[in-house]
């Protein structure tokens, strides 16, 4: 175990990847939201970075969100102090074939936070001088009154024509197909690769779980396109979705995460499987969504 620490960092030290942090805004005040991000340069093929959760101080300083991209972290923090707030340094894993082959570990991050509620300028402000009022001549009191009455009944009067124009032509209009209906038009006409190889598995796997991501993202109202698999299903058991419903997603998409990152490629017979999988998470969605309502 000691040798394999001691490769590990010998590795770590001579790792030609380096980090990238950026923070924004410029300037930063007291409950203002800041964005730290933090990207991998000059990876190897096969390699992927593992980026671990920032630890808040609550009295100084939350995490309201991580946002994860291929090669970089988005996090989302809120300060409650003033003064140079110090982040802890970050340590990230890089992987590959799903094995540890080293450690980066940031600098820490000194960011300046400002308070407008200190004010040195305590000098009283001069008083406005007062304005004197002019009353508006009645007549034009009346024609205004006469302008808005008339506005009025013409608005009506437009919104109900409107309304019956639409009950006329209620048979002649066009069906708009629902969000559920255009999900599985597209999850049933994707095709499958020509050729199977790993960057065509990867391509097919991908469109599948971006398929699905865009129907929560509209269905749910949360950023499925940014949030991982095990954040999604959180959120699942947050709002009470089934437990084999969130198992059988949780599964479909690992086989996305194994083309993508490991290379695997399925049986031929595994793609129209995994594609059909996809469509019954899809149309479970809708029955939890149909019984909620009920």
């Amino acid at each position: 175990m000691k040798l394999y620490i001691i490769i590990l960092l010998l590795a770590s030290m001579s790792y030609s990847a380096d980090l990238h942090i950026q923070i924004s805004p410029d300037t930063i005040y007291v409950g203002s939201l800041t964005k730290i991000s933090i990207t991998v340069n000059d990876l190897n093929k096969g390699e992927y970075p593992e980026f671990p959760h920032m630890i808040e101080q609550p009295h100084i300083y939350s995490v309201l969100e991580r946002i994860l991209h291929d090669h970089s972290v988005d996090y989302i923090l809120q300060f409650w102090d003033s003064g140079v707030i110090e982040i802890p340094s970050l340590t990230l894993v890089i992987k590959k074939n799903r094995q540890d082959i080293a450690e980066l570990m940031s600098d820490i991050i000194n960011i300046p936070v400002f308070t407008n509620i200190n004010n040195s300028n305590a000098n009283l402000k001069f008083i406005k001088p007062m304005h004197e009022l002019r009353f508006i001549n009645p007549y034009k009191i009346l024609l205004y009154s006469l302008i808005v009455i008339i506005g009025i009944v013409l608005s009506i009067y437009l919104w109900r024509f409107r309304e019956n124009n639409s009950i006329l032509k209620d048979g002649k209009s066009t069906y708009k197909k629902s969000l559920f209906n255009e999900t599985l038009i597209r999850l049933e006409s994707l095709q499958l690769p020509k050729r199977i190889t790993p960057h065509a598995t990867e391509e097919y796997y991908l469109a599948l779980s971006h398929i699905c991501r865009i129907f929560i993202k509209e269905e749910y109202y949360i950023r499925a396109t940014e949030m991982t698999t095990k954040e999604l299903e959180l959120y699942f058991q947050s709002i009470g979705i089934n437990d084999d419903l969130i198992k059988v997603w949780s599964q479909a998409n690992n086989i996305a995460d194994l083309a993508k990152y490991a290379g695997e490629i399925p049986k031929i017979n595994e793609f129209v499987n995994h594609k059909e999988n996809f469509i019954k998470i899809i149309k479970s969605f809708q029955r939890a969504d149909m019984q909620e309502s009920l």
